[in-house]
């Protein structure tokens, strides 16, 4: 595996020796190296590399700092008492200030980390994923101080967590490479430091975009790995989704039913503290995502039955009071035609969202409306009696609420939904225009379904 900004060549022999012709680095702990694998073949990482050198350069700083202090020893001097602990401002002192310190500093970042991630529904990916990286940048760095190893292992926990938020950004955003290899650092760490539920959230991850290429195979068989290193957290959960998205794909309508009866039992299992709030989180799971994602399954099963009570639930959480009353906000196609009131065709522009505090973006739950306006769209497309106004309203409605967070999966749907609803007749090449620049890059998502759900 090459480093996250490496070359990509197949040996990385390149990169890892400096050049053709060149002296191949030297290992602090194995010497010279012809081949840059580890034991057993498996290939150094370039996280290894740095913390090696970052360990040698430690330990020099350390050797001319101990010849200092024996010198400084034999000095009758006030820079000697105050070092070597002649008083109340000794080394012992120095060190445990220098501890809290870096505590101080493992919590501020860890702050900042949860800000990112409680506005990840809220904010452009291409934003997250840009603070993402500089947290990550910084995260890095500290995490290689040589400091006691519960502390060092709360350091790389950091780490390999802002890894993931960052890869699942990126991946939302449409770049998909980058994304992959942050995902692949986070799961290197978590794995080295024990954090099984890390761990599994990379493989989400990963499953989503595997599902998002049309490897639906693979998809579910990340989904399954993951789901043996999750044990009863969150990300259970999450994983117990993109195995019933994998499956509906595969035209399993029995074995998507199973899968999400498994899911909602773990999810009942969940103390109330893991609910957290609806939205991506790397530490809870709402009732109501799971609600909406289990919908978006039935629904790619199409099944729009059994997907009717999940998505009422769904949007009687998410939504705003105004939004559950709108023409076409009901859940049952048939019955939103009933008694949906006459609509107007799309305009060449959709209009903005009025900016009055009733309909402001701070009053959906973490950015989850449009996914469930997409979904909304997707059943009534695929209802046993397609409703194409209702269609139309629920996509407007994404396409609106989205706004505010262009992202490459909203446009992959639109597109999606509207290539169905040209084959029954109608035109949504308005909206398709809409939303033409937010998607820079592939998507993995294609159907009902978040990459950051």
């Amino acid at each position: 595996m090459t480093g996250r900004t490496g070359s990509g060549s197949q040996d990385g022999r390149d990169n890892w020796h400096g050049g053709r012709g060149r002296r191949p680095l030297r290992h602090p702990d194995r010497g010279l190296l012809d081949d840059p694998t580890g034991p057993g073949g498996r290939y150094i990482s370039r996280l290894e590399w740095s913390e090696a050198l970052d360990r040698i350069t430690l330990d020099r700083r350390l050797f001319l700092g101990g010849l200092s202090l024996t010198g400084l020893a034999a000095l009758d001097h006030p820079l000697r008492r105050a070092v070597l602990g002649d008083g109340p401002g000794g080394m012992a002192s120095a060190m445990s200030t220098a501890s809290e310190r870096t505590d101080a500093v493992l919590d501020d970042l860890t702050g900042q980390l949860r800000s990112i991630a409680a506005a990840y529904g809220t904010v452009p990916p291409a934003q997250t994923a840009v603070a993402a990286w500089s947290l990550e940048r910084q995260v890095g760095v500290m995490s290689r101080w040589r400091v006691p190893r519960p502390r060092r292992t709360a350091w790389h926990a950091l780490h390999a967590r802002v890894l993931v938020l960052e890869g699942n950004a990126l991946v939302d955003v449409g770049d998909i490479d980058c994304g992959a290899r942050a995902i692949e650092s986070a799961e290197l760490l978590a794995t080295r430091i024990g954090d099984w539920p890390t761990v599994a959230h990379t493989f989400a991850v990963r499953a989503m975009v595997a599902r998002g290429n049309g490897d639906l195979p693979t998809a579910l068989s990340l989904a399954r790995q993951g789901s043996r290193y999750a044990g009863r957290a969150p990300v259970a959960v999450m994983l117990a989704v993109a195995e019933a998205s994998a499956t509906a794909r595969m035209g399993d309508v029995a074995g998507t039913r199973d899968v999400l009866d498994r899911g909602r039992r773990v999810m009942e299992r969940l103390p109330a503290s893991a609910h957290g709030e609806p939205g991506y989180s790397l530490d809870s799971y709402h009732p109501a995502q799971f609600a909406l994602m289990a919908a978006s399954a039935l629904v790619l099963a199409k099944d729009v039955t059994s997907a009717e009570p999940y998505l009422r639930t769904a949007r009687a959480a998410i939504l705003p009071a105004w939004a559950r009353t709108e023409p076409g906000a009901g859940l049952s196609p048939a019955a939103s035609a009933s008694s949906a009131l006459p609509r107007p065709p799309i305009p060449a522009q959709l209009p903005a969202r009025p900016a009055s505090p009733s309909r402001s973006r701070g009053s959906f739950s973490s950015g989850l409306s449009p996914l469930l306006r997409v979904v909304a769209a997707d059943a009534a497309l695929s209802a046993q009696r397609p409703d194409l106004d209702v269609a139309r309203t629920e996509l407007t409605e994404a396409v609106a609420d989205g706004r505010d967070r262009p992202s490459a999966w909203l446009a992959d749907e639109v597109r999606s939904l509207a290539r169905v609803a040209a084959s029954r007749g109608a035109d949504f090449s308005a909206l398709v225009n809409e939303v033409t620049s937010w998607k820079p890059g592939r998507s993995p998502a294609t159907g009902s379904g978040s990459p950051a759900t």
